[in-house]
């Protein structure tokens, strides 16, 4: 029974598990207590840990892509550098076609 309520409804937890991923919009109290009025404490109950263990899942899942203050501050160093870098390779390019520049008109006199 309680995988055929699943099957029925598991647009709605799908959209619920988006969102409270994303927006934490409802918590699972009041998912519970909604759930609950429709289809009963068991199912509710049953259904309530079901998405909870999914967010918890997909949270565990991304919680590598999530940069922490020090990855940020690490980033922030290595693009410190980065233009440092390319400031450096400007110049001597600048130089460079200036050099070319100046020769070429020099000798084609």
């Amino acid at each position: 029974f309680l995988l055929a309520v699943i099957y029925i409804c598991k647009d709605f937890f799908y959209k619920f598990v988006k969102i409270n991923y994303v927006m934490s919009a409802i918590s699972s109290i009041d998912m519970y207590n909604i759930l609950k009025v429709k289809l009963g404490e068991s199912e509710a109950k049953a259904l309530t840990e079901y998405v909870e263990n999914r967010v918890e899942k997909n949270f565990e899942k991304e919680i590598d892509r999530i940069a922490t203050k020090e990855d940020l501050l690490d980033l922030k160093v290595e693009m410190k550098d980065q233009k440092a870098e390319i400031i450096k390779w400007m110049f001597v390019f600048w130089i460079g076609q200036i050099a070319v520049t100046l020769a070429l008109v020099f000798f084609k006199r």
